[in-house]
């Protein structure tokens, strides 16, 4: 399935007095018409979660949909407001502001 994306770039510039800086900041946020589980959020879930997160975990396994859309609130929780997952791993600002997306948007497969 084909999903039409788009890249939004914001830029900042700062001069200082003389005009001789620039200092120029590019946010790049990729976005598309609407997050998939398969195609957006499992792929990350797989690289980033899915060692602790397995079938025998507590909660189940991250990489299972139903199991993920069951405990969405847990996951947004941790993910987005407390950032304290994946725990030893690193998630970047853009990898959690997908899945923050991702679950406001409905966590359709």
């Amino acid at each position: 399935m084909f999903q039409q994306r788009r890249i939004l770039l914001c830029r900042t510039c700062w001069h200082d007095r003389r005009g001789e800086r620039v200092i120029l900041k590019i946010a790049v946020l990729l976005l598309s018409q609407q997050l998939s589980f398969e195609t957006d959020i499992k792929p990350m879930f797989r690289q980033k979660c899915a060692h602790c997160h397995t079938k025998t975990f507590k909660t189940g396994s991250w990489l299972d949909y139903n199991n993920v859309v069951k405990n969405k609130d847990k996951i947004y929780n941790r993910v987005v407001i407390k950032k304290d997952m994946p725990r030893g791993g690193v998630m970047t600002p853009e990898q959690r502001e997908l899945v923050k997306r991702w679950i406001e948007e409905g966590t359709a497969p």
